[in-house]
């Protein structure tokens, strides 16, 4: 499924786009005042909901680990849940630590400034004090308001879904009418939680950003940051992740009349989710309880829908110049990058917020220009760390967990699985919830499951929960 390279590239790329805007806006500007201007702008929105990024990337984690584990339980092959979490806390974690270390111990020593202490010290504190809640996945509960690296309570709910989701994936495999409804009533839950808290603690819709500080910390708190109110998207991947391995080698013809309708809709929902959230943004609209809990209920799943017809028109030979586009040979690397990406990023950003000797000046341009050179700078860190931590031990997992290489296998017409040249690699959410990858020497990739994809050869791949995995 080469297009979930591209939307995994796009995704990081959106996120450090609104990590880049953010800090622009709460730092020391001679014209902070623009902000609010800013925020109530249509064209804005792009910016300041692009915390639906993070829902991609759940959806894609749920792909992947859904269509690996049936394909898995099909073939008879045994399943060890030890080997299945020790699996994949090792693939996460290394580079994870790293940074973690980075920002304990050499960070704050790297730069200087009036507000450097404000930024890198107080980053250098939180990880100090709190490292041991993300080396367990639990930094999303405990001491959420001095997170160290902020942006990884994506990595703690990522981690918890991956650990409670042999109670839905078992029964799929094993009794599938009793699983698809097991799954279907987790799904309504997981869309009347984030309503019914909202209501009840009468929650902004959405978090708004450069307003009031506690409706913000509250939502972060109750609904953004929490498990229970984002396993939406994670829990929809999981469907698609079924019925795309159901539907594996089997040609499926839709009408182009209800294609153009899955595109015409996928499109809609997604402008419709990123655009409305100016409702809210809006000085002169007020609080309406339901109408903000409807929205916090709806929202992130009805995102999640329209990018999940992106991936299954693209697996099932109907994405058109979207497959080509999201395909795109150059975006096989660049996503390879995107943990590492998302677990680093916020180094550039600090170092740039902590080192400013004068206000600045906040424009859509000033904001595109320094974004533009955080990206250069956050892939070039984001490659040192994966070849100093994420590949190397990718490759001691292999010898660490062994997996035995099995014979080639035919699948759709024309295609045809070959055993990997070692053991097969299990995936993780920013790293790659792709589902095929170039057959380059050394680099795990998942096999195929579009019949109408011609690509070459390709290995094995396990349970690599690989979305962005890693978030924001």
């Amino acid at each position: 499924m080469p297009s979930l390279n591209g939307l995994r590239f796009i995704s990081i790329f959106w996120i450090l786009l609104g990590h880049t805007y953010y800090m622009k806006s709460v730092s020391s500007n001679i014209n902070n005042i623009v902000v609010k201007h800013f925020d109530q702008s249509l064209s804005m929105m792009l910016i300041m909901n692009g915390t639906l990024t993070t829902d991609t990337f759940f959806l894609l984690s749920g792909i992947l680990l859904a269509y690996v584990f049936m394909r898995d339980r099909q073939k008879k092959q045994p399943f060890n849940l030890a080997t299945f979490y020790i699996h994949r806390y090792l693939r996460l974690t290394p580079p994870y630590a790293f940074v973690i270390f980075f920002y304990a111990t050499l960070l704050s020593r790297l730069g200087s400034g009036p507000l450097w202490d404000t930024w890198a010290g107080a980053n250098r504190d939180y990880c100090v004090a709190n490292w041991w809640t993300n080396l367990l996945y639990i930094n999303n509960y405990i001491n959420l308001d001095q997170m160290c690296l902020n942006q990884t309570w994506y990595l703690a709910v990522d981690m918890q879904l991956f650990w409670l989701s042999p109670l839905l994936l078992y029964p799929l495999a094993r009794w599938p009418r009793f699983g698809k409804g097991l799954l279907a009533f987790v799904i309504f839950l997981s869309i009347i939680i984030p309503f019914a808290i909202t209501f009840a603690e009468r929650l902004t819709a959405v978090m708004l950003y450069n307003k009031d500080l506690l409706p913000v910390a509250a939502v972060y708190s109750f609904i953004y940051t929490k498990t229970y109110a984002r396993a939406g998207p994670y829990l929809i991947g999981i469907a698609l992740g079924y019925l795309l391995h159901v539907l594996r080698n089997k040609h499926i013809s839709i009408p182009m009349v209800w294609v153009a309708l899955g595109w015409l809709v996928s499109l809609c929902s997604c402008t419709a989710v990123v655009l409305s959230a100016a409702v809210f943004y809006d000085d002169n609209h007020k609080y309406n309880a339901f109408e903000s809990s409807i929205y916090a209920g709806l929202h992130r799943s009805a995102w999640t829908l329209g990018v999940a017809w992106i991936a299954f028109a693209c697996t099932k030979g109907y994405g058109g110049p979207v497959n080509a586009f999201l395909s795109w040979r150059l975006f096989v690397p660049l996503s390879r990058l995107t943990y590492s990406a998302y677990l680093c990023h916020y180094v550039v950003l600090l170092y740039n917020a902590g080192s400013i000797r004068a206000p600045g000046y906040l424009s859509e341009y000033t904001v595109v220009h320094e974004f533009a050179g955080n990206l250069m700078f956050t892939l070039v860190l984001a490659a040192v760390i994966s070849l100093a931590f994420e590949v190397p031990f990718m490759n001691l997992d292999r010898i660490v967990i062994k997996r035995q290489p099995r014979d080639a296998t035919p699948t759709a017409k024309g295609v045809s699985i070959v055993p990997a040249a070692g053991n097969a690699v299990q995936p993780s959410g920013f790293h790659s919830n792709t589902i095929h990858q170039d057959n380059r020497e050394g680099a795990p990739s998942v096999y195929v499951i579009s019949e109408k994809t011609s690509l070459p050869v390709v290995q094995l791949k396990s349970y690599e929960n690989k979305a962005f995995d890693g978030g924001r």
